[in-house]
């Protein structure tokens, strides 16, 4: 699964090997700040409605892209100013 945080909107993707793109889902939301557990609980819905689909044999992993600066070691966000977030621990949320 592959997850892009944008500034307007949400969107989710179950990616094959190989890189092709199988189904997608795309959420919009208003520009600013956004909590980061409803994120979280919107993100696993969406992944949830995909893996649904069966459209994967089984998933390897999830990769998620925040606009913004990520510890490494933790997926704690640091710094991601459009979404409104200081230390949001998005990694553990979701």
């Amino acid at each position: 699964l592959a997850v892009a945080l944008d500034v307007d909107r949400i969107t989710v993707a179950v990616v094959g090997l190989g890189g092709v793109v199988l189904d997608r889902r795309t959420r919009l939301h208003q520009r600013g700040e956004h909590d980061g557990e409803r994120v979280a609980e919107t993100v696993a819905q969406m992944c949830g409605e995909l893996m649904a689909l069966g459209l994967g044999s089984r998933l390897l992993g999830v990769g998620v892209s925040v606009p913004g600066a990520v510890r490494e070691s933790d997926g704690m966000v640091r710094f991601a100013p459009n979404l409104g977030w200081t230390d949001v621990p998005f990694a553990d949320l979701l």
